[in-house]
């Protein structure tokens, strides 16, 4: 039989070991970057077979304490084909001579729904800043019906797996 005394220590010894697993895995929980990301844009649709035209800005917005390191985005077209992005997108070899405000395409040159993107002369988010991908456009025709989503997602070094936007862009028409 053991001493009254000494059972209350070690159950009291094992309470204090499962709140300091919380407090770690609290601690690690409230480390991870704290940051958002969404659309604002604004549609111009044209119902009588000509162009429709979505301009957008995607913001990124470091919430948290500690500074971002290499901040990039996977913007996605629906597969159809059908929408066009165009904006102040640059590829590798014309990063040289860059418009400011310029995001680089350091993915799959040509024709794809899929863009990955970022921001030219910034790889570092500091705690408070936003970084913007501003005033791209997203055309397409009338003509025939259309649907589809455009989706994004943020990454940093310290979040390899992504980050789905707040927000995503659905269009459909007849």
């Amino acid at each position: 039989m053991s001493h009254p005394t000494i059972e209350r220590l070690s159950n009291h010894l094992k309470s204090i070991e499962h709140q300091k697993d919380q407090l770690k895995s609290l601690l690690k929980a409230n480390s991870n970057p704290s940051i958002i990301s969404y659309f604002a844009y604004s549609i111009n649709y044209s119902h009588q077979g000509s162009n429709n035209l979505i301009i957008g800005h995607f913001i990124i917005h470091n919430l948290g304490t500690k500074e971002l390191k290499n901040p990039y985005l996977c913007l996605q077209l629906p597969e159809s084909g059908v929408f066009q992005l165009t904006g102040k997108i640059v590829s590798t070899k014309q990063k040289q001579k860059v418009q400011v405000g310029a995001w680089e395409r350091f993915t799959e040159e040509g024709p794809s729904t899929t863009y990955w993107l970022r921001p030219v002369n910034q790889n570092k988010l500091a705690p408070g800043d936003k970084v913007t991908f501003s005033n791209f456009q997203i055309k397409w025709q009338s003509a025939e019906p259309y649907k589809g989503a455009i989706l994004a997602y943020v990454y940093t070094d310290d979040m390899p797996d992504g980050l789905p936007a707040l927000n995503s862009i659905s269009v459909s028409g007849n």
